[in-house]
């Protein structure tokens, strides 16, 4: 996903994995939603890298998500 740069050549990344959705959101609105395989062997590191250009990151955080709502039972 191409992401617009501010004037200081920064951006906001946001990413959300849910099971196998991932979605990135920057902070001027754009947005990418993925299907992704989590259970792969080889699906377990996250790669970040640019075009003509170097990256650096200046902070990461890491959150665990929690559930939506408790899991309930169907009852009769």
């Amino acid at each position: 996903m191409p992401i617009r740069l501010t004037e200081d050549g920064k951006f906001e990344l946001r990413c959300f994995l849910d099971r196998s959705v991932l979605e990135l959101f920057t902070a001027d609105a754009q947005c990418l939603t993925s299907r992704i395989y989590p259970t792969r062997e080889d699906a377990v590191e996250i790669d970040l890298y640019a075009e003509n250009r170097p990256v650096t990151v200046q902070s990461l955080d890491v959150w665990e998500m929690g559930t939506m709502r408790p899991s309930t039972s169907i009852k009769d």
